[in-house]
């Protein structure tokens, strides 16, 4: 008894050092890099996480940066740093980090006791078992969270790709509806400079009065167009700090000045490319067909696991010692069996089956869609 638990406990050890020493900040680290990479960020947007507490002020560091006007590398590492809801996607990074670990670890063995009472000595048994089943899946059920937590990572990482897209949309408008305030702006000073003007020439007999109406109506209307572009580019702003995710007591998030236009990102040299040369780089940098394959693979080590667990499951092996009533001790191995009398884990491989065949179908219809979708882009 005493070498079968210590080879039990070992195992358990060895398993678990060998898990715990992946480091869930290496998984954070590694998630980020790739976010930023393929957002596109500069390395200047590469800042230390801010620490985040729901309902907590916003960092100083924060704060500062908002003073100035925002570049839109800067606000893309802001949202990386201060947005609650891709915080709450990076938490998910420790739920499957915690999942793999516990795949990976064995059962706690089940002792039981039993204490009988006679007339004279007593009778006292006790079991210490083990699924041997659950040492046999160990392997299979690493795997299925292994491409769990591969498939935790892709989501994630296309949830922050996604929102620096999204503030790099935001930050673009943003800096058209400033371009555009200033030129209404300055279009409503100089038509209201030329409403006075004619004001002056009409008092001075030099302008008749249709010209002076002309030009106080031609004032009205800039002036209303400087307004509705003023809504417009505080209407931008509150939706660049919407995107950053900026609690409501942040400062504003005012974009960088403009000097002429807004500049062109330089357009891309892909579409030169064939339209298969295309789908390939689609298909291997598509974070959503990454999710979808680990989700396969995921789904094809369970069925290899449920449909046995099933049929099988409980199947115990340990050592019994019970002391008889003439006060004798006893000590041998116990077993026990599950037999499949009602459930022969039909069912079971049946819906494995069945949910294995729907991950791969919905793999290839999110490969001929991603395929669909690059040539109807390019063309």
């Amino acid at each position: 008894m005493t070498r079968r638990a210590a080879a039990t406990v070992t195992l358990a050890l060895a398993t678990a050092a060998c898990v715990g020493g992946d480091d869930f900040a290496a998984d954070r680290a590694r998630v980020d890099g790739e976010a930023i990479e393929r957002s596109g960020a500069g390395a200047g947007s590469r800042w230390d996480r801010l620490a985040f507490a729901p309902g907590a002020a916003l960092p100083e560091e924060a704060v500062a940066r908002l003073g100035a006007e925002l570049e839109v590398d800067d606000a893309v590492a802001l949202a990386f740093a201060c947005h609650a809801g891709l915080a709450a996607h990076l938490e998910r990074l420790g739920v499957a980090r915690a999942e793999l670990r516990q795949a990976a670890l064995p059962r706690n063995p089940v002792l039981t006791a039993s204490w009988k009472f006679f007339a004279g000595p007593d009778e006292i048994e006790l079991t210490l078992s083990q699924s041997f089943l659950d040492l046999l899946f160990l392997p299979l059920r690493r795997r299925v969270a292994e491409a769990g937590r591969a498939a935790v990572e892709a989501e994630v990482i296309a949830a922050l790709v996604h929102q620096a897209f999204a503030v790099r949309r935001a930050h673009a408008t943003a800096l058209h509806a400033v371009g555009q305030y200033r030129l209404a702006r300055d279009a409503a000073a100089a038509a209201l400079a030329h409403a006075e003007l004619m004001d002056q020439l009409h008092e001075a007999g030099s302008v008749v009065d249709e010209r002076r109406t002309t030009a106080a109506i031609l004032a009205e209307r800039a002036a209303d167009g400087a307004a509705a572009a003023e809504h417009d580019r505080v209407a931008a702003e509150l939706a660049l700090a919407r995107a950053i995710g900026l609690p409501v007591d942040a400062p504003p998030a005012r974009v960088a000045k403009v000097a002429g236009s807004a500049p062109q990102p330089p357009l891309p040299d892909a579409l030169a490319r064939p339209d298969h040369e295309l789908v390939t780089q689609a298909t291997q940098r598509s974070l959503a067909l990454a999710v979808a394959r680990a989700r396969t693979e995921a789904a094809a080590a369970r069925a290899g696991v449920e449909p046995a667990q099933r049929w099988l499951d409980p199947a115990e092996v340990g050592i019994a010692a019970k002391r008889e009533t003439s006060g004798e001790w006893g000590l041998g191995p116990v077993a026990a069996l599950a037999l499949p009398l009602f459930d022969l884990g039909g069912n079971a491989r049946i819906a494995a089956a069945a949910e294995l065949r729907r991950t791969e179908l919905d793999t290839t219809a999110l490969e001929r869609e991603l395929a669909r979708a690059v040539q109807e882009a390019a063309a």
